[in-house]
């Protein structure tokens, strides 16, 4: 064999290596990545080629705030007004901040031209829907900044395909919620100091009566299309919010038992049965809420109707659970191999 072939052979196989070690990087991910598979006894199956910026681009597209503020905006303003709408929305950003930042360290272990109209702006509370009572208006108005503001957990599905998983995921969570929770709050305020004192968007529109039959017909069209929007947000959210609810309470149970958590990247410390606590509490009043209709004293073509189908779903659930599923559920398990 001529010196000049082996060492072509020698450089093909040394190639063929580098390779097959970016491939195994992008296979199995880093060493943190491959020692959390091992703990869980799990075999890694996806490629792990998305790191922090690609997987906060993810979650900031899906979770949408600002464009979804825009078209909730009809439930603040029957409920609230523009200054409830401001306030609930940044009462829900605090709220939501404690259960992101609590679902992130499980994740981890897994211009002067405008201030005259914006005083008015921000002090303009209402009670459009009336229920007698500006406080309670105000609070049933947090649907729609609780629906814009979910959605910063999404990334957790993809953790099978992140770098260094542990330590990029609960960053991409938290950055997701302060970037789309501060771009909906501008575009919140920005349409609400536009809006004056007009009222509610289309107001000409929604006021017409229509010839014929005496009755404000597009004010009933968009009613009804707002119960119904009403009826799947709230559904969904309340879903939602309900695993988020027994997730951290599970949690906060293990911090009052003094039980030992897995290690992890992101860590809220000694703080931490506080921010999970008042996390579920803020939870326990969004989900009360949810069930709520949007006009006081609802006729049935206008009632939420999520309580019954929200209880239908649980009861259901859990008699399969009993009758089947707990003979063959595996749920998570915190090591499977101690060594790890």
């Amino acid at each position: 064999m001529s010196p000049t072939k082996a060492g072509f052979e020698d450089g093909q196989v040394q190639s063929c290596d580098e390779e097959s070690q970016q491939h195994n990087s992008e296979k199995e991910g880093t060493a943190n990545d491959r020692k959390d598979m091992y703990r869980m006894g799990k075999q890694q199956e996806l490629r792990r080629n998305f790191g922090l910026v690609s997987i906060f681009g993810y979650s900031m597209i899906l979770m949408a705030t600002w464009e979804n503020t825009l078209t909730t905006l009809f439930i603040p303003l029957t409920n609230g007004g523009p200054g409830g709408a401001i306030v609930m929305f940044l009462v829900t950003t605090i709220g939501m901040g404690l259960v992101v930042v609590s679902m992130a360290e499980m994740a981890s272990m897994q211009g002067t031209h405008v201030w005259r109209p914006a005083s008015e702006v921000f002090s303009a509370f209402q009670d459009n829907a009336g229920w007698g009572s500006i406080g309670l208006s105000v609070m049933l108005g947090q649907l729609a900044p609780i629906f814009s503001l979910l959605g910063s957990d999404a990334a957790t599905h993809m953790s099978e395909e992140l770098q260094d998983a542990s330590h990029t995921l609960p960053r991409a969570m938290i950055w997701t919620g302060v970037v789309n929770s501060s771009l909906g709050f501008v575009m919140l305020l920005t349409f609400m100091i536009c809006l004056g004192d007009n009222g509610l968007p289309l107001s000409g529109f929604l006021a017409q009566v229509h010839p014929d039959w005496d009755l404000p017909l597009n004010s009933v069209i968009i009613t009804f299309a707002t119960v119904a929007f009403n009826t799947i947000a709230s559904m969904g959210t309340a879903a939602i919010l309900s695993s988020y609810a027994i997730s951290i309470t599970c949690m906060f149970y293990k911090r009052c038992q003094k039980e030992e958590l897995l290690p992890s990247k992101f860590s809220l410390g000694k703080s931490g049965i506080w921010v999970n606590g008042m996390a579920v509490l803020w939870l326990l009043n969004a989900i009360g809420f949810a069930f709520f209709p949007t006009y006081p004293h609802p006729t049935p073509d206008l009632f939420n109707w999520n309580i019954l189908i929200y209880g239908i779903v649980v009861t259901a659930s859990l008699a399969y659970f009993y009758a089947r599923a707990r003979n063959s559920y595996v749920g998570p398990v915190q090591y499977l191999n101690k060594d790890a």
